[in-house]
């Protein structure tokens, strides 16, 4: 059995996929002493990890042949099941795909199906968090997919972050914790902004509206990174997208249509959130919400 030093001289790791997400998780993976071989179609984007120690694939075909595991971190499902597709013609014995983009958990499985119809193995490995959090290895990874692959990228997985939580069952169920988390999120920040916004209509001061709700049950780590944006919404904290609520509602709802399941709360927030984002010139961000809630109490009759 190779020791861990013999691993990582041994061991060449792909990244597609070099963005927000998928740059912070391919740099530390270099930081921990493997060789990384980088893909994406933003040039740029690869040039900038190349300058960190990554090495430069031509096409998703080169670096799925050259590279032992192959780490997707991608925007979409159909990206994510294009690039897949690309490689099944070079995939093989021995090789591993981790795939850790957020996208709809059936899709994850009709993946994992193909990959491994190669003789390869497809792990389902979502990423929980920001890119400052991936950058700090602060962020968390949900893991499913056979337990001797996981066994085996067990220290690829602890160098992208400190908390790799093993959900288990087939690839799919690692994509479906996330969407529920992040559905939990994005209703939870809906909430936030409805409570503050109805006490900002009954005269309350800001302030102090934001000092009960912290003091009381209500308070939440949604509320302590989202709360002051409800009465600032220019200000920083909600300056960066979140184009993710949108899109992991959509994907949640979707799920749960596929199951003859309605989850009321769930497609009511993804209305909420389309109607913001649509009537801010498709602004998907937090900013749109707030936006959107108190454009409401401005128009309200408080007797």
């Amino acid at each position: 059995m190779l020791k861990s030093s013999s691993l990582k001289e041994n061991k060449l790791i792909g990244f597609v996929g070099i963005g927000e997400m998928g740059r912070p998780l391919a740099r530390n993976v270099l930081k921990a002493g493997f060789r990384v071989v980088a893909y994406d179609i933003r040039r740029e984007a690869v040039g900038a990890i190349e300058k960190e120690g990554a090495m430069n694939a031509s096409s998703v075909a080169e670096l799925a042949k050259s590279a032992d595991v192959i780490i997707t971190m991608l925007p979409r499902s159909s990206a994510v099941k294009e690039v897949v597709l690309r490689m099944l013609t070079v995939l093989g014995e021995g090789k591993t795909v981790i795939e850790m983009s957020t996208i709809d958990p059936r899709t994850t499985m009709t993946l994992a199906k193909k990959v491994r119809s190669t003789g390869a193995t497809l792990l389902d490995c979502p990423v929980g968090g920001t890119p400052d959090m991936a950058e700090n290895r602060d962020a968390e990874i949900l893991v499913s997919g056979d337990k001797s692959s996981i066994d085996d990228c067990k220290e690829i997985l602890d160098s992208m972050a400190k908390n790799v939580v093993i959900v288990g069952g087939e690839p799919g169920k690692g994509k479906a914790m996330k969407l529920a988390v992040n559905s939990l999120i994005a209703m939870n920040r809906l909430a936030l902004t409805e409570s503050v916004c109805f006490a900002l209509m009954q005269g309350i001061d800001a302030h102090i509206a934001l000092e009960v709700i912290g003091g009381s049950n209500a308070n939440s780590v949604v509320f302590q990174r989202y709360g002051k944006a409800v009465i600032d919404e220019d200000g920083e904290r909600i300056a960066k997208k979140h184009s993710w609520s949108l899109k992991d509602l959509g994907l949640a709802v979707d799920a749960g249509m596929r199951a003859s399941a309605g989850f009321p709360i769930t497609n009511l927030s993804l209305e909420i959130t389309k109607e913001a984002s649509n009537e801010f010139s498709g602004a998907e961000n937090f900013q749109s919400i707030v936006k959107h809630y108190k454009k409401m109490i401005a128009n309200a009759n408080v007797a």
